[in-house]
């Protein structure tokens, strides 16, 4: 079903709201037939069935509609890939906004509302094209209004109601009745001196509107079984003429307003104007936070723990992120993404974004991260069972290798992960719907709850109490059980909500919304729910939510030291850890070390020991530690077996002897207090400016001696700089006189 539909005349492209799909879609180069060759590209993808009528402005290349659901007026870029580049222009004193038009040579924006609060009369209200200077124009006798067009050529704006054509001018005034529709229409345009509808019927109905006398025209449309919109096409409007906003968006970084006499820039939310009214920033990351995925405007958001300030992360090429998780100790955002089915990280800010994953026609639908062994843990989902499977796998942060660990689900969403315990759980929305369980190395596969539950979209681990918890977004309520499925008890009950992901922090669940447009705070034993956060009516569809700080997850103790011993994976299990290869690799014979993986020679470090502990896989890093008297080169302390099982390093020469500064720095072990012995002094003073560090080398006896005796002629001292080298070398020309 077709609820909006706009033209850009200069391009001939066609934009279309479609309901059963709840997204804004074009159809580029259209020429009035649609063939195989023409598809639909999305303009705005969202959760509302709300969306109604389009308006769009060929001057800016701007395109607005009214949402009926969350009772807003909004606009974005025509032609921007960013879906986070929107703006909600007004949103506040109405409901069920329909009926849009636009004035794009006075950018002025036209709708008609219900009063906010209810009530049975409708009114047609104007504001600016910054969503200012809200004012009602016209109240209509019904609340029964088919549809608002404003005519350029007369500078007035056209309605259609009880059979009426009606009009005012753009501030109002005016109020005249132009012609009789002879029945009640759905839809209506005016062009040039036509009224043209439709009464829902495969019939296009058009009327002279000068002549009082003039008949009804009829145009049925054979191929249609009713019209439920429509727009007009003419290549002449707009001819010419350009938008301030149409030439390098002008001049702003993100949204561009036009305005008179110059356009104003405004940022999406999380960012703020700049001093130059141009640029936008969100300013330093949080260092305490709550993390959301918008995956309705590509954009996660990062917000303080009071749920008070609220920061944008924009991450180049990110598309339908599905959630986001934060691994403190490596400063990075790891990113799963629906419509490229790739698993991304970026740093906290958003730069040096890249790929780890990808997965071809599936899609890696949530994350778990075990940060003592750097590995992630993913729900991979099939967008076309037919051609790909669905499940559970590892990959490491590292070298990118991967593995599957639980194969053959159905549609599997979310993941949650207890290395201390040795346990994985996930929901699965297939056939079969379940929350299931295994081993962390995918052995003991086993159901935990299968009955009473519809679409469970997320699962999280109360830690301290040994508790798994799930969101229905099918029954909108959220409930948990222990580890084997037992003592399964109801948390709460948010009506119309669809939960989906959640998770626990100290005394609190914390939940998203498909329906809502914050997170949601709840006891987790009682379910009360708890303010905190407001709404923020730009949010898209909200789906993945992760804390900094957060209740830790326990690591595996073996797999904390050494990574267990495992060349590859180490997987944690109930009662130990098993060793892992990626898929298609086997273990060798001493269940630790994977058969592709190669073994670096047995070394002996010169002037210094290998760690015993050190393994010698490829990709390995290793302990060293030098003899006394010497220091490692660079000052690294690790050794790294190369991919090709070769060292890195040359082992002659990672520990060398020190020179004196670098003692001063690596003081062996039992010389503290003076590091130099009796062999110099270290001075530090500042000279025009600039610090210099001065080495005199004095002998005991002479330190002695001048300690009774004033120097004279302090006024003209001359000093003398030398360097360690010197004396080594009795080099008489490492010395230079410094005058001060």
């Amino acid at each position: 079903r077709v609820t909006g539909i706009a033209f850009d005349h200069r391009k001939r492209s066609l934009f279309v709201y479609m309901s059963q799909y709840r997204k804004i879609s074009v159809v580029k180069k259209f020429n009035g037939v649609f063939n195989d060759q023409q598809t639909f590209e999305a303009v705005r993808e969202g959760v509302s069935h709300g969306y109604g009528s389009l308006a769009f402005d060929g001057l800016t290349e701007n395109l607005y509609w009214t949402d009926s659901m969350h009772n807003w007026i909004a606009m974005q870029p025509a032609y921007s890939k960013d879906e986070s580049m929107f703006k909600i222009l007004v949103s506040d004193g109405m409901e069920q906004p329909e009926g849009l038009a636009i004035d794009p040579y006075a950018r002025i924006i036209f709708w008609s509302a219900y009063d906010n609060g209810g009530g049975s009369t409708r009114r047609i209200y104007r504001c600016s094209y910054s969503g200012s200077d809200v004012t009602t124009i016209a109240s209509l006798t019904t609340d029964n209004l088919q549809g608002l067009y404003f005519d350029s050529t007369r500078d007035r704006l056209f309605w259609a109601n009880e059979g009426l054509v009606r009009s005012v001018r753009t501030n109002g005034s005016d109020y005249e009745t132009f012609g009789t529709l002879n029945m009640e229409s759905v839809r209506f345009l005016i062009y040039q001196d036509y009224a043209v509808w439709t009464n829902s019927s495969p019939v296009i109905f058009s009327k002279y509107l000068a002549s009082k006398n003039d008949p009804t025209y009829t145009s049925p449309l054979s191929r249609m079984s009713s019209v439920t919109q429509m727009a007009m096409y003419d290549t002449n409007l707009y001819r010419g003429r350009k938008g301030r906003c149409t030439v390098d968006n002008g001049g702003c970084e993100q949204i561009c307003l036009p305005g008179n006499p110059s356009p104003t820039c405004k940022c999406e939310l999380g960012f703020t104007l700049q001093p130059d009214n141009k640029s936008c920033s969100s300013g330093l990351p949080l260092k305490s936070f709550a993390l959301l995925s918008d995956a309705t405007n590509d954009v996660i958001y990062q917000l303080s723990l009071n749920g008070s300030v609220l920061k944008g992360i924009k991450i180049d090429g990110l598309d339908s992120p599905m959630t986001v998780e934060y691994h403190p100790g490596l400063e990075k955002l790891f990113i799963p993404e629906y419509s490229s089915g790739q698993l991304k990280s970026a740093n906290i800010n958003g730069s040096d974004a890249s790929t780890i994953l990808v997965s071809g026609s599936a899609y890696p639908s949530d994350i778990g991260i075990d940060v003592t062994t750097n590995q992630i843990y993913f729900t991979m989902a099939t967008k076309n069972s037919s051609l790909t499977r669905s499940y559970v796998g590892v990959i490491r942060i590292d070298t990118l290798v991967h593995k599957t660990l639980v194969s053959g689900l159905g549609d599997p969403r979310s993941i949650a992960i207890h290395p201390e315990k040795g346990f994985l759980f996930w929901t699965d929305l297939g056939a079969f719907t379940h929350i299931g369980r295994s081993s962390m190395d995918g052995t003991g596969n086993t159901t935990i709850i299968s009955s009473d539950i519809t679409w469970p979209q997320g699962i999280t681990i109360d830690y301290s109490a040994n508790l798994i918890y799930w969101s229905d977004g099918n029954k909108n309520k959220i409930e948990s059980c222990d580890f084997n499925g037992g003592n399964r008890r109801q948390i709460l009950v948010d009506n119309a909500a669809h939960i989906t992901d959640i998770i626990i922090r100290g005394a609190y669940v914390y939940y998203t919304s498909w329906n809502k447009r914050k997170i949601t705070k709840a006891d987790k034993k009682t379910g009360q729910i708890i303010p905190w956060m407001s709404d923020y009516p730009e949010f898209g569809r909200l789906d993945g939510i992760d804390f900094f700080p957060n209740d830790e997850i326990p690591g595996n103790s073996l797999c904390k030291s050494h990574n267990g011993d495992c060349s590859t994976f180490c997987l944690p299990t109930p009662r130990s850890r098993a060793c892992g290869c990626e898929d298609g690799v086997n273990l060798s014979s001493d269940r630790k070390r994977c058969e592709n993986v190669d073994l670096c020679p047995k070394i002996t470090i010169k002037n210094g020991t290998l760690s015993p502990y050190c393994l010698r896989y490829a990709n390995q890093r290793c302990d060293f530690t030098c003899n006394t008297g010497f220091v490692p080169r660079g000052g690294s302390k690790f050794v790294s077996c190369g991919a090709l099982g070769r060292w890195v390093e040359d082992m002659d020469a990672i520990c060398k002897e020190p020179k004196e500064a670098e003692r001063l720095q690596n003081p062996a072990d039992g010389q503290q207090g003076n590091p130099l012995g009796n062999k110099g002094l270290m001075i530090g003073g500042s000279v025009g400016g600039g610090v210099v560090i001065i080495v005199i080398v004095i002998v005991a006896v002479l330190i002695i001696r001048k300690r009774s005796q004033r120097l004279p002629g302090l006024d003209n001292v001359v000093y003398t700089e030398c360097t360690t080298s010197a004396f080594r070398k009795s080099d008489s020309s490492a010395y230079q006189q410094l005058n001060f």
